[in-house]
């Protein structure tokens, strides 16, 4: 039996491992925030909407004497486990509950209208009265949990290799242009007028 068919039997959600005997209320909840910016004509309007988790709010019954008894499907669940306590079924309902409030896992929620992935429980709330009986009414404030992937990627390699630090050779002068003295000055320039075929 398939856990959609189970639903339409019991007529209550499924929380988890937690299987409502009755559903009375679903409130369902999705919302964006809008930028309330101007945005530019011909603009990629997601860009400009950010997606809020969706919420979820679920008031339902769970009783001692359930007309239809199917929580021996999860075993895994406290209620399905003590099948020889029927009349606990309502407390153990309401253990449940604050123990997946408090663990802070994330859980699947199916209802008739639709599924949800990754949901925590973000409140509950039991209003007992003389009309309640046996019965405990719970009221499930279930909320998304947005999940990202993440990818590592190698940081960039620093060269870590110590440099020598630069040598100080000091103050180095230039040296100075070899002099000429006026007597090679004249030797050369007789050359010169001797090449050129100039007489004195």
């Amino acid at each position: 039996m398939g856990i959609r068919q189970t639903i339409k039997q019991t007529a209550g959600a499924i929380i988890g491992n937690l299987i409502l005997d009755a559903t009375l209320s679903e409130v369902h909840t999705k919302t964006n925030i809008v930028t309330s910016h101007p945005v530019e004509d011909g603009s990629v309007i997601s860009d400009h909407i950010q997606r809020q988790p969706e919420k979820i709010e679920i008031t339902g019954l769970v009783s001692d004497s359930p007309i239809v008894w199917l929580a021996s499907l999860f075993a895994s669940s406290p209620i399905a486990d003590d099948l020889t306590h029927p009349f606990d079924r309502a407390d153990l309902a309401y253990t449940e509950v604050l123990d997946m409030m408090d663990s802070g896992n994330m859980y699947d929620v199916i209802t008739p209208l639709r599924e949800y992935e990754n949901m925590v429980v973000a409140g509950v709330t039991v209003t007992k009265d003389g009309a309640t009986g046996n019965t405990v009414p719970l009221a499930i404030r279930l909320e998304e949990v947005i999940t990202v992937e993440t990818k590592t990627v190698a940081a960039p390699v620093t060269d870590t290799t110590p440099k020598k630090p630069p040598v100080d050779k000091g103050r180095v002068n230039p040296k100075p242009a070899p002099e000429k003295n006026a007597e090679d000055s004249a030797s050369w320039l007789g050359s010169a007028a001797s090449a050129a075929g100039w007489k004195r």
